[in-house]
């Protein structure tokens, strides 16, 4: 039972860190992409936390993830 807790929980953190590396290259290379992503984060959330109903309006936040999810599937 250890053993498969322990897959699972190292293959979802695998998984996140996989997407989040190949999003933050994929933003490196592509600055004005980076300025839009991080206007729209400063439009919508501004100084405080961001929450569950910020995103809904986080709409070129979820196409950057988006796409780098199909350029770099994580599985």
């Amino acid at each position: 039972m250890y053993d498969q807790v322990l897959t699972f929980f190292i293959g979802g953190t695998e998984t996140m860190a996989a997407l989040l590396s190949w999003t933050l290259t994929l933003l490196g290379d592509r600055p004005d992409a980076c300025e839009r992503l991080v206007a729209e984060l400063d439009e919508v959330v501004g100084d405080r936390p961001v929450t569950y109903e910020d995103l809904p309006r986080l709409t070129y936040f979820k196409h950057v993830l988006n796409e780098s999810v199909r350029l770099h599937p994580p599985g």
